[in-house]
């Protein structure tokens, strides 16, 4: 059996392209005013492919990045409470229930 952790999400989500699972890390990390952790607004703001901030890509990929960047907390803790981060950084799905639960 072969494992892609590329497109495993450290919480046990996999998905079906890397791009599924970009979706799946803005998800839970986008906070619900959009505000990233810079305390500025982002967010697709048209078909440029351009961010509120200002920030415009050439590539949709390049975009997502910058999501990432602005989003994703060092802690990795989504929004859910619970520890989210490509599988492929070394750590293992995790195995106890997210705090709260």
């Amino acid at each position: 059996m072969t494992m892609v952790t590329g497109r495993q999400c450290s919480c046990g989500y996999t998905a079906d392209d890397a791009d599924g699972l970009s979706d799946h890390l803005l998800e839970v990390f986008t906070s619900e005013n959009d505000v990233g952790l810079d305390g500025r607004v982002h967010f697709e703001g048209d078909a440029r492919l351009a961010c509120a901030c200002g920030f415009t890509a050439i590539t949709i990929a390049e975009l997502d990045a910058h999501f990432v960047r602005v989003f994703v907390s060092p802690g990795r803790i989504g929004v859910d409470g619970v520890r989210h981060a490509p599988a492929s950084d070394g750590q293992a799905p995790p195995s106890s229930s997210p705090p709260g639960a």
